[in-house]
């Protein structure tokens, strides 16, 4: 396996803690109703929760446009 392959910036995978400084620091508490909202998009690998970031950037454009959290 080729450990020098990176995810590109856009695709990298954050946990609960990374996203939700990304987002402003946000609570876990909030993340969570998010994406149980649907509003954000969780990548489930093993027992591990994880939020891409691109999806991030595009939760923040949707709240940028006026929909409110």
């Amino acid at each position: 396996m080729n450990k020098d392959i990176q995810p590109s910036a856009a695709t990298a995978l954050l946990d609960y803690q990374a996203a939700a400084r990304y987002l402003g620091g946000l609570s876990r508490s909030t993340l969570k109703a998010l994406a149980a909202n649907s509003d954000l998009r969780v990548v489930h690998i093993g027992r591990r929760a994880l939020f891409r970031r691109d999806d991030l950037d595009a939760f923040i454009a949707r709240k940028s446009q006026g929909d409110a959290v």
